[in-house]
């Protein structure tokens, strides 16, 4: 990911389990994260996350997103993002999507991806319509699937 040209005052790190910190969630994300927590299970996601392809991103020396793609197998890699709550500003949002189509493009290549899925919360309309947006399509519905018990959308695209 290094290639990727980026706007003035954003920079793309390595991920550390320690940025999610820096991330101000929506209260729905922040719900479903504590769940995770509650479990224990956050702390050996965020590990394994952090040991595959995986980013920090930095607008303005804020942490505004985190994101990667873990290998599920050979070709095929379940994709993430933590986003902070200013995304969802017109500004912040712009510079952001100045970057992240590059970054998946970089990911689908060093990792020679034929598919990268993800799961949605379907109540996260946004988060919906921005995967749609990097030509992810919906694939089904996972009824009370997520930690908290909340539909979610299987989403997937195809690279090859």
């Amino acid at each position: 990911m290094d290639d990727i040209p980026l706007p003035d005052g954003v920079r793309l790190i390595p991920f550390q389990p320690m940025h999610r910190h820096a991330i101000e969630l929506t209260a729905l994300e922040a719900h479903s994260m504590s769940t995770l927590e509650q479990t224990g299970q956050a702390p050996a996601l965020f590990e394994i996350q952090a040991a595959s392809p995986s980013f920090t991103g930095i607008i303005n020396g804020k942490v505004v997103a985190c994101g990667g793609a873990t290998h599920c197998y050979p070709g095929v890699a379940e994709m993430w993002l933590l986003a902070d709550a200013c995304l969802y500003t017109y500004a912040i949002r712009r510079r952001f999507w100045a970057v992240f189509p590059k970054v998946i493009e970089a990911l689908a290549k060093e990792m020679d991806l034929v598919r990268a899925q993800c799961v949605v919360l379907s109540q996260f309309h946004t988060s919906v319509k921005m995967m749609e947006r990097l030509y992810f399509q919906r694939e089904g519905l996972l009824r009370k699937a997520s930690p908290t018990h909340q539909d979610l959308f299987v989403m997937a695209r195809l690279f090859k």
